[in-house]
């Protein structure tokens, strides 16, 4: 009889154990690294009016004004690639390369056409609000090194500026973003969105860059 007791306490005692495991707090990594890769759109604002150095002549000694969105395309579209690390203080540490493909745009009055295929490197710090292990957004900011992967400037035979390659150029903006992410798991969507401050651009008023993508967390810590 006793030894009946002794096996129902137990069973008794290990079913307690088992529920109050399952209904606790599920354990989070300390530190999460999550690789990350979608799509890319970016658009450019340009100022509407801007004196290049190569209008100034004999005629115009001053040079004339031109709206450069007559002249370089806007919207450019890709895919990219990133890395982040988070950490239990709710911070975000991001890094992205994007690679948009080459754009055209002709400006039949001038006989001209450019075409530019820009890339982008960008490192952010987010600060996190939410569920990280649900749904979660966040703002920060950070840096954007752009370089022009490729790029021609094409003009018609006879024209006064001579047709020319743009690739290689290479310039530095400060930038401010928001995401929103949802994970279920270890996998997770994630939207993000950027200003590019054209700190460093003279005829630009910034842009606009858009990233949808997947990622897939590792436990580090």
């Amino acid at each position: 009889m006793n030894n009946k007791k002794i096996s129902a306490l137990f069973l008794a005692l290990a079913s307690t154990t088992s529920i109050a495991g399952t209904m606790g707090p599920v354990a989070t990594p300390q530190v999460l690294l999550l690789l990350e890769a979608g799509a890319s759109y970016s658009h450019s604002f340009y100022d509407s009016n801007v004196v290049y150095a190569e209008s100034r002549s004999v005629a115009f000694p001053n040079g004339f004004a031109i709206n450069p969105s007559d002249f370089y395309p806007e919207d450019f579209w890709g895919g990219y690639i990133g890395a982040s690390l988070y950490f239990p203080q709710n911070w975000l540490l991001n890094t992205r390369y994007d690679m948009y493909g080459k754009e055209s745009k002709t400006n039949v009055a001038a006989q001209t056409e450019i075409k530019l295929a820009p890339t982008r490197l960008t490192f952010s710090v987010d600060k996190v609000f939410g569920d990280f292990n649900a749904f979660s957004g966040g703002v920060g900011g950070g840096a954007v090194v752009e370089t022009l992967n490729d790029g021609d400037f094409i003009a018609a035979v006879g024209a006064a500026n001579p047709s020319e390659s743009l690739q290689g150029r290479t310039r530095i903006d400060p930038l401010v973003e928001a995401f929103a992410m949802y994970r279920s798991g270890n996998f997770g969507l994630k939207l993000n969105a950027a200003y590019q401050i054209p700190v460093n651009s003279k005829f630009g008023s910034g842009d606009i860059n858009v990233n949808l993508g997947a990622n897939y967390a590792f436990a580090l810590l």
